[in-house]
């Protein structure tokens, strides 16, 4: 029974420390397969967040282009109030307003000291 008791031991010892390393190549395929899904949702949502960076700049920079439109119809029917005229339709003259300054204002902003967009340099930094 000495025999079959020692035996049976060193039986279960064999199966313990197969069973560890059975568990530690399990445990790094685990690891390596869990980085490469990391690493590929890191990938997906760097384009996702890259996106909505660049869609955040833009809303920005056409905010800041409605907003230099304002300004400048406000300055150009004041000049008009002094000459003693005023803008009849505003919502046209607003429109070409905010026409031109949107094609202006990419050019403009880099061909400054910004070299980009003020909402690309919010943003994006």
């Amino acid at each position: 029974m000495d025999n079959k008791d020692l035996n049976n031991d060193e039986f279960q010892e064999e199966v313990v420390e197969k069973n560890k390393v059975i568990e530690a190549i399990d445990g790094v395929d685990c690891k390596e397969v869990t980085t490469e899904k990391k690493n590929e949702k890191n990938k997906e949502d760097g384009k996702g967040i890259k996106f909505l960076k660049k869609l955040l700049a833009g809303i920005i920079d056409q905010i800041i282009s409605i907003a230099i439109s304002l300004l400048l119809l406000i300055v150009f029917d004041l000049i008009l109030k002094v000459i003693g005229l005023y803008i009849a339709e505003r919502e046209p003259m607003f429109l070409i307003m905010y026409i031109i300054v949107n094609i202006l204002y990419i050019p403009i902003c880099t061909s400054t000291k910004l070299k980009e967009t003020i909402g690309r340099k919010i943003i994006l930094k």
